[in-house]
């Protein structure tokens, strides 16, 4: 994905998941000169919201390995 450039206002995701089903293998990020998306995902499930965010410090070319996002109850990063 080629980003823009994202203030660090900005907090609307990249992903929204809403009570669906999500599996990411190998995605990279990149935007020249600015912060790439600050959310990555958000994921809900009831009444339970997670974010995978952007770590502090990190910019420029970012690249996820593994996300999973289908597993009723569970979360996040594999």
């Amino acid at each position: 994905m080629y980003g823009f450039g994202t203030p660090l206002s900005d907090n609307r995701p990249i992903f929204d998941i809403d009570d669906g089903q999500m599996g990411v293998m190998g995605i990279q990020e990149i935007a020249f000169n600015a912060p790439t998306y600050n959310v990555k995902v958000r994921e809900r499930r009831g009444n339970e919201t997670h974010e995978f965010r952007l770590k502090p410090g990190e910019h420029g070319r970012i690249g996820w390995a593994l996300y999973s996002g289908w597993s009723k109850g569970k979360f996040g990063r594999l």
